[in-house]
């Protein structure tokens, strides 16, 4: 057995009575067997061998390398999804294209709606219509007038409210329906409808029924008529005219005398809407 070296606290000094020693009397000799009781160190490597042997083995058998076949298997599905990955990237970049093209033909639309020439060209079609309508306005204005001014509107002088009576009020309606301007073909009738008794006036109702017989058919189916109404207020001075307006048969509009130039067209028009009406009802 090989003798242990001296110990002292630093080395320095030989023995147990070195005044560096850490050892106190008989602690050496304690020491020196618990050094002689420990193992060798070719003991130690000898465990270490088999503890990494031991690990190597363990880590093969549960984690075994790959077959063949395995990676086979596992580089065909790598390819396969890196096949799929592609093929959806290229459908992802070619949907994003068709929306790129389709919102540059939108934007190009918009740019050709909206463009300065375009809304100038619509402007200028707006104020030619505009100014076509008041052009036909003003001719049809001054045909009117020149007309009026050659062959003005005649009227007669209308009784007051203290000579009218219903017998009057007939005979002042043909006097004025004999200042219109029609053919000598068309004939007519006035008769008295009714009165009507309202708060504050009394309306007397005439009616004027016009036909145009002809020599096969002297006895006319149908007619035209225009309604007269003469207004009697109750409240106003008897020196007063008489208020006088009239509608034609299927027309809305209110004529007042000496306003209105009659036109023939209207009796005309009304003859004709009834023939045709009677010839689509079958007797």
């Amino acid at each position: 057995m090989e003798a242990l070296p001296p110990i002292g606290g630093n080395g320095c000094c030989q023995g147990s009575a070195c005044k560096h020693s850490v050892w106190g009397p008989g602690e050496r000799e304690a020491a020196g067997s618990l050094l002689l009781g420990l193992p060798r160190p070719g003991l130690f490597q000898t465990r270490i061998r088999s503890l990494r042997n031991w690990a190597a083995f363990h880590s093969s058998h549960h984690n075994p390398e790959p077959t063949m076949s395995e990676r086979t298997k596992a580089d065909s599905s790598g390819r396969r999804l890196t096949e799929s990955q592609g093929a959806y990237s290229g459908l992802q970049m070619e949907k994003q294209k068709k929306m790129d093209e389709t919102k540059h033909v939108k934007i190009q639309d918009m740019d050709v709606d909206k463009s300065p020439i375009s809304q100038e060209t619509e402007d200028n079609a707006n104020v030619n219509e505009l100014a076509l309508e008041l052009a036909k306005n003003v001719v049809t204005t001054a045909v009117k007038t020149v007309e009026d001014a050659e062959n003005p509107i005649k009227n007669i002088n209308w009784i007051t409210h203290g000579e009218f009576t219903a017998e009057r009020g007939r005979k002042q309606i043909e006097e004025f329906v004999l200042t219109w301007e029609y053919q000598d073909c068309w004939v007519h009738c006035t008769e008295f409808i009714e009165r009507e008794d309202l708060v504050h006036s009394y309306h007397y109702i005439y009616c004027v029924h016009w036909s145009n017989p002809t020599a096969n058919i002297p006895i006319a189916q149908v007619s035209a008529s225009a309604y007269f109404t003469i207004k009697i207020t109750k409240n106003k001075p008897p020196d007063m005219p008489i208020e006088v307006s009239y509608i034609f048969e299927g027309l809305s509009l209110v004529h007042r005398p000496g306003q209105t130039r009659f036109r023939e067209k209207w009796l005309r028009d009304t003859i004709e809407a009834k023939n045709i009406l009677m010839e689509s009802i079958p007797f």
